[in-house]
């Protein structure tokens, strides 16, 4: 059973690497020492309800399957946040043979000890790439799509695949070493778009 919730889910509970930031506290008082920050992102599955997908089974011999190739890498990220410009990791690996994994560590949204997973793959049921992503904030979130021109977009989706165009993930300007990555909200269901979060990856070398 290669379904994509089991995959997901298997990922993100094992798959996230412990990270050593010396300095940085710790956001727990049962985590470990303060000089170790060790992700655990089945926490805020635990907060909220689980994801889940009942697509069919992934393809990874599928041509699609490699499209999201791009974003695999360590990367350094930096944004502007509400009193100035923030920065962190995002490490992106690809598992299980097609499922591109994320885990993003930095104070997104001001949040100190912000931990971020997804996993995302092609699945040929709905002709589109789909994204699970959970976090330590307790937030939970299904994406869909792929390539629109030379973007990559995913929109914000029901747990049945359905667009619910209230939400837009979106890599663009492309390159080996660069990408800029947006978050987009929309209103008005999808008729315009406003850029609500704008994050510049540099590939780590």
């Amino acid at each position: 059973m290669r379904r994509l919730a089991a995959i997901t889910l298997a990922v993100l509970a094992c798959g996230a690497p412990a990270l050593t930031q010396p300095g940085t506290p710790s956001p727990s008082a049962s985590a470990p020492a303060p000089t170790q920050r060790t992700p655990a992102p089945l926490a805020s599955v635990a907060s909220g309800p689980a994801p889940s997908m009942s697509f069919d089974s992934l393809d990874c011999s599928a041509a699609q399957a490699k499209q999201f190739d791009f974003w695999v890498g360590t990367w350094d990220v930096s944004w502007q946040g509400a009193s100035g410009p923030l920065k962190g990791t995002n490490t992106v690996t690809k598992q299980a043979g097609c499922v591109i994994v994320e885990h993003f560590d930095g104070p997104l949204g001001g949040v100190q000890g912000y931990i971020g997973n997804s996993a995302a793959a092609w699945v040929p049921s709905l002709g589109k790439w789909t994204q699970l992503y959970i976090d330590t904030t307790g937030f939970t979130g299904t994406y869909v799509g792929g390539y629109e021109g030379s973007a990559f977009i995913l929109y914000r989706a029901t747990a049945g695949g359905a667009i619910a165009n209230t939400g837009r993930l979106v890599w663009k300007d492309i390159t080996a070493d660069r990408l800029i990555w947006t978050n987009d909200r929309s209103v008005d269901g999808g008729a315009t778009w406003q850029i609500g979060l704008v994050i510049t990856y540099t590939r780590r070398r």
